[in-house]
């Protein structure tokens, strides 16, 4: 059974999460240990310190190379964020990072989706949304997000609905079409 990292998570303290994700690494092993490292580093990218998570991905790749799907996905789609993530400033995602970014979430989805995990799949994706500036191209990641959650069964990638939405919303208001980003933000809240 892999480690659950959600409830270890609180998105607005990235520092408390590291601390508590390092307490619940004293006594981990194998792929869960990796899971928890992969998380450390995003607490630090969280935090814009994009050099000190490489670092530490990099610390862990060859063990993450011989890992589970699990630690391999996170390990990848951190990677990807600290090339093109929502707390980059627009001017830090050159056309360079977001092709470091475009691998790295590529690789997270092909894996997880041939590992059948499906949250973690969705999350790729999102991602990929994230890495193109274009809004035709984000509708386009968020519809193929949304298409995935649809036919998952898996409970944990139906909390994935709520964001998606949000998301669409988001790309409708900035192609102009108003009254569908409203009908996406009315389902996004409803999912909530």
């Amino acid at each position: 059974m892999a480690i659950d990292v959600a409830p270890l998570w609180n998105f607005s303290d990235p520092a408390g999460s590291e601390q508590r994700f390092r307490q619940a690494l004293a006594g981990a092993s194998g792929d869960d240990a990796l899971e928890l490292q992969t998380q450390i580093a995003r607490t630090h990218g969280m935090r814009r310190n994009f050099a000190e998570a490489r670092r530490l991905l990099a610390g862990i790749e060859a063990d993450v190379a011989r890992a589970g799907a699990a630690p391999q996905v996170r390990w990848h789609l951190e990677l990807g964020r600290t090339y093109a993530s929502p707390v980059h400033r627009p001017e830090e995602i050159t056309a360079e990072s977001r092709e470091k970014a475009r691998s790295a979430y590529m690789r997270a989805f092909e894996k997880a989706q041939t590992a059948r995990l499906d949250y973690l799949a969705i999350d790729a994706l999102h991602m990929l949304a994230i890495v193109d500036a274009d809004p035709v191209a984000q509708f386009a990641w968020n519809e193929k997000a949304l298409a995935y959650l649809d036919r998952s069964t898996q409970e944990e990638a139906k909390k994935w609905e709520g964001p998606l939405r949000n998301n669409v919303g988001y790309a409708y208001h900035l192609a102009g079409r108003y009254d569908e980003a409203i009908a996406q933000y009315r389902l996004s809240l409803a999912a909530y």
